[in-house]
């Protein structure tokens, strides 16, 4: 008696894991673990700074979109600030409340298209305090606001070398 296994009765993650075992993981979910261990291996000061840099690279967009404001440079400067160890927690909340006032003047539904609002979104991320969600998230919304077309994939094969060599 033969059955498919997609025709039993098994939950995704089931199902998800047996095409796993049998097809080996894709060079994308590769690429993305190695993300991932380069970035715990890390130098949390040197992470944080690189992020800080990356979304530093697309801020120009958030400042054309909200002319005379400076949230996004205030931002990363406090983040760079709280990477050495010379900003407090306190100060870090405070640089996140401009960026979130600008955050209401965006259309809800098309955030994730503006290269605006992910300029002012990698900028948030800087000011975060897991390092976990600093590096990913902030490198995620700077690659999507460098390449909306990338449509929110962060590109792992290009900082993973840069964060590897970053390693304690």
């Amino acid at each position: 008696m033969s059955t498919a296994y997609s025709t039993e009765k098994r939950s995704r993650a089931a199902k998800w894991g047996w095409r796993l075992r049998k097809e080996g993981p894709s060079p994308e979910m590769l690429a993305a673990m190695r993300f991932r261990m380069a970035m715990r291996a890390a130098d949390p000061r040197l992470a944080r700074l690189y992020t800080c840099d990356v979304a530093e690279s697309v801020q120009h967009l958030a400042l054309a979109a909200f002319p005379g404001s400076t949230a996004t440079v205030d931002a990363i400067a406090v983040a760079r600030l709280y990477a050495n160890g010379a900003a407090t927690d306190k100060e870090r909340l405070a640089a996140q409340q401009p960026i979130r006032k600008l955050f209401g003047q965006i259309e809800n539904s098309r955030y994730h298209e503006d290269p605006a609002a992910c300029a002012l979104q990698a900028a948030a991320f800087t000011l975060d305090k897991l390092l976990i969600w600093v590096v990913e998230w902030g490198l995620h919304w700077a690659d999507t606001a460098a390449n909306p077309a990338c449509k929110g994939r962060l590109d792992y094969a290009r900082h993973s070398p840069v964060l590897e060599a970053m390693a304690r």
